[in-house]
C-alpha cells in the first residue's frame, strides 16, 4: 500500500470491512418505531392514525437517507483513487433528500421508489399542513392505512436496492489487490 494517499488507504480499509458500509444508524430503534406505528394504527384513534402516518413517513425518510449514503459510497469506491467527498448536509427536509437521491447514481427501481416516497409525503403534507382545512377527521384511518401500505412497498423496494448496492460493493472488494 506504499504510495497510496491517506484517502485511498482509508477508503480501501472501509471497503474491506463490510461492517463499515452504509447501514441504518439505529436499526433496533427503527424496528421499535415500526412496531409503535403498527400498534398506533390498531388503536383506531385519531392520535393513533396521526402517529402511524408520521412514523411511517419518518421510516421512509431513513430509507432515503441510507440509499443516498449507499450511492455516495459506491461513487467513492468506483472513482478511486480519485478523491471525492460528500459533505454532510444538515437539516434537509424530505423533499431535499428526495432530490438528492434523484440526482444520485441510477439504480434498479429508482423511479418506483421515488414515486412511493412522493405518495407517502403527500399524505403527510395533507395531514400535517392541511389538517385544519379538512373540515372533519374522517378519512384519517384510510390515510393511515394507505401510509402503511406505501411504507411496506417502499421497504420492499428499498431492501432489494440496498442489497444490490452491497452486492456491487462486494464486487469492488474482491477486486482490491
Amino acid at each position: 500500500m506504499a504510495g497510496l494517499s491517506k484517502y485511498e488507504r482509508d477508503l480501501r480499509a472501509r471497503l474491506r470491512d463490510p461492517t463499515l458500509w452504509p447501514e441504518f444508524d439505529r436499526p433496533n430503534f427503527l424496528q421499535r418505531l415500526d412496531a409503535v406505528a403498527a400498534g398506533a394504527l390498531r388503536k383506531a384513534t385519531v392520535e393513533g392514525h396521526l402517529a402511524a402516518i408520521l412514523i411511517y413517513h419518518q421510516l421512509v425518510e431513513e430509507m432515503v437517507r441510507l440509499l443516498i449514503r449507499d450511492s455516495q459510497f459506491l461513487v467513492q469506491v468506483a472513482l478511486r483513487p480519485w478523491p471525492i467527498e460528500f459533505p454532510p448536509r444538515r437539516k434537509q427536509v424530505f423533499g431535499q433528500l428526495q432530490q438528492e437521491l434523484r440526482e444520485s447514481v441510477a439504480f434498479s427501481h429508482k423511479d418506483r421508489f421515488l414515486a412511493v416516497t412522493d405518495r407517502i409525503n403527500a399524505i403527510r403534507v395533507d395531514v400535517v399542513h392541511k389538517l385544519t382545512r379538512r373540515g372533519s377527521l374522517s378519512g384519517l384511518r384510510r390515510d393511515a392505512l394507505k401510509a402503511r401500505r406505501l411504507y411496506e412497498r417502499a421497504y420492499s423496494i428499498f431492501d432489494d436496492v440496498h442489497d444490490g448496492f452491497r452486492v456491487d460493493l462486494h464486487g469492488f472488494r474482491k477486486d482490491l489487490s
